[in-house]
């Protein structure tokens, strides 16, 4: 059902045909009316308003995540090379692996500024239990990964060292 529907039924539901034939002979008849009070009337719309702003500002939000995931996309892709070349001092290495981390991090940014426009959706509807959760979720992740990246380390030097006795010393 739209928006219109939607009010057009609650003026009918509380329609007051007493002062509907009044607000309809001051007119001179030209027009319908509800009977309703301006204050009363206003009352009606204005939630289904807010809604249709609160709408219209999220679709702004992801509208700009997509333009801002566009522009890292884009420098990422073509203009990586030349930010690092800048600071490099010519350093061939530092060109080659600055520029293939920041073309990873660039252009792989979606994720993270997806995160960003849901956790601020979540806030600004005032549920704040489901931001701390998706926090608390995305912190195991990280800390689980890091374990998991630094056992996989360790047991590659100890296989390349065929010594096992350092794995708990350095764990």
């Amino acid at each position: 059902m739209d928006k219109y529907t939607k009010i057009k039924q609650l003026f009918e539901q509380n329609r007051d045909e007493e002062n509907a034939v009044k607000m309809s002979k001051y007119m001179r008849d030209l027009f319908k009316f509800y009977g309703l009070a301006t204050p009363l009337r206003k009352s009606f719309y204005k939630d289904l308003l807010k809604e249709e702003k609160v709408n219209k500002v999220a679709g702004n939000g992801i509208f700009l995540s997509i333009c801002i995931f566009l522009v890292f996309l884009l420098f990422g892709a073509f203009g990586a090379k030349w930010f690092i070349s800048l600071f490099a001092n010519g350093n061939n290495e530092v060109i080659s692996m600055g520029t293939t981390y920041l073309q990873i991090c660039c252009c792989l940014s979606l994720g993270s500024i997806g995160y960003t426009v849901y956790e601020r959706f979540l806030q600004s509807t005032g549920k704040t239990m489901l931001s701390t959760i998706s926090q608390i979720s995305g912190t195991r992740l990280t800390l689980l990964q890091v374990i998991n990246n630094k056992v996989i380390m360790l047991v590659k030097r100890s296989l390349i060292n065929n010594d096992k006795s350092h794995i708990v010393y350095e764990w």
